[in-house]
């Protein structure tokens, strides 16, 4: 599986569609009916592969040797980035179920946020105790984007995308690629 997630993100979606029709129509034409994509890579995996790949494409101001991911509220797509450690080459992606209370108390020291359902004013205090941070934070479902994290996922028709909010990206003394913040840009019409 974690060959799977390195793979899936060097290539967009519809590359991904492209190949895997047509390696599963080479396997057997008969056996494969035509699906869409991301009805075959269930959501969990393809909001890991989206996690994971904003991981790969951003800088902390220092090297890290572990990268941690606190997952905060209730999250439907997490459980993929919950069940095992992932690499991104020799560094390990470490998920682990946070309570808002530790995130804003402090206790807990995580590199990624990735935050599920809360009430809003909880989002709001989320934010500001993370402030600038060298964080990355990930809303699990935000189509508008407009709350505060640096990246929102839309969950819609068994299909994950994202969405960047430059404003929370340019408080962040993490830096990403250029062309991440591009992809998520050009998706919010999807």
């Amino acid at each position: 599986m974690t060959l799977h997630l390195r793979f899936f993100f060097k290539i967009t979606f519809v590359s991904l569609s492209i190949l895997l029709l047509t390696s599963v129509s080479a396997v057997s034409a008969k056996e494969a009916p035509k699906q869409q994509v991301s009805q075959l890579i269930p959501i969990t995996e393809q909001v890991a592969s989206l996690v994971l790949g904003i991981i790969r494409y951003s800088r902390w101001p220092e090297p890290l040797q572990q990268v941690d991911i606190c997952v905060v509220g209730q999250v439907k797509h997490a459980e993929t980035l919950l069940l095992a450690t992932h690499f991104i080459g020799d560094v390990p992606v470490v998920s682990q179920s946070t309570s808002i209370e530790q995130v804003l108390s402090l206790t807990t020291e995580c590199h990624l946020y990735y935050a599920g359902h809360l009430p809003s004013e909880l989002y709001k205090q989320l934010y500001a105790a993370v402030g600038s941070s060298a964080v990355i934070t990930i809303e699990e479902e935000n189509e508008h984007c407009s709350i505060g994290g640096m990246f929102c996922f839309n969950i819609n028709n068994d299909k994950a995308t994202f969405k960047v909010n430059l404003d929370a990206v340019s408080r962040s003394s993490v830096r990403i690629h250029p062309s991440v913040l591009r992809l998520g840009q050009h998706r919010s019409g999807l």
